[in-house]
C-alpha cells in the first residue's frame, strides 16, 4: 500500500477531504457508495440499470496493482466516520499507454469539486508513471462528466458516436 500517495485537500465549502489509494478492505465501503447513488447516477457511471454491485465488482475497483491500474477513494478528513464519499479508478491499455478512467461520487458530495480533485490526483499519479493520458466513454446526457474531463486539461478531444462521447485527454 503506497501510504506516501495520501493527500488532504480542501473542496468547496471548506471541507477537508482525504484522498488515498484504495485498499482491499474498502469493498463494503465502496458498495455503500454505489447504493447511495440515484438510479440515473448508476446508469451514467455503468451504462446499464444496475440494481446491485457485487462483492466481485467492488473488489475489482479496490484490489489494484498501483501500477497498470489505480484507484483512489475520498473520505471526509475531519470525521470519525470512515465512509467513502467518492472514488476514481483507471486501467491502463498497454497498447496505447492511455488509461480508461471512471468516477463515482456520493450524491451529497456532488457539485463541491470532489470529482475535479480526484481527477487531478489521478492525473498527477498517472503522469508520474509515464502514462500518455486518459480516455473515457461518457453518455451524451452526462454533461457534468464531460465538463469535468474538459476542465482537466487543455488537450481534450471529444467525439460523439451513437449517444456516447468518446473522450481523450492527452497530458
Amino acid at each position: 500500500y503506497p501510504a506516501s500517495e495520501e493527500r488532504v485537500v480542501t473542496v468547496k465549502g471548506g471541507k477537508n477531504v482525504l484522498i488515498r489509494p484504495a485498499r482491499a478492505s474498502d469493498v463494503i465501503l465502496l458498495q455503500d457508495v454505489f447504493y447511495s447513488l440515484t438510479e440515473q447516477d448508476r446508469y451514467t457511471r455503468f451504462f446499464t440499470r444496475l440494481k446491485s454491485f457485487t462483492t466481485s465488482a467492488a473488489e475489482h475497483l479496490c484490489n489494484v496493482d498501483y501500477d497498470k491500474e489505480m484507484a483512489f477513494v475520498a473520505l471526509q478528513a475531519d470525521s470519525e466516520d470512515d465512509d467513502i464519499i467518492g472514488s476514481s479508478c483507471y486501467f491502463v491499455n498497454p497498447t496505447s499507454n492511455l488509461a480508461e478512467v471512471a468516477y463515482m461520487i456520493r450524491p451529497g458530495w456532488q457539485g463541491c469539486g470532489l470529482g475535479g480533485v480526484l481527477q487531478q490526483r489521478m492525473i498527477e499519479y498517472a503522469k508520474a508513471r509515464g502514462l500518455r493520458g486518459f480516455t473515457a466513454d461518457i453518455l451524451a446526457q452526462n454533461i457534468k462528466m464531460k465538463k469535468l474531463f474538459q476542465a482537466g486539461s487543455p488537450n481534450v478531444s471529444v467525439e460523439l458516436e451513437g449517444g456516447t462521447y468518446e473522450v481523450r485527454m492527452i497530458f
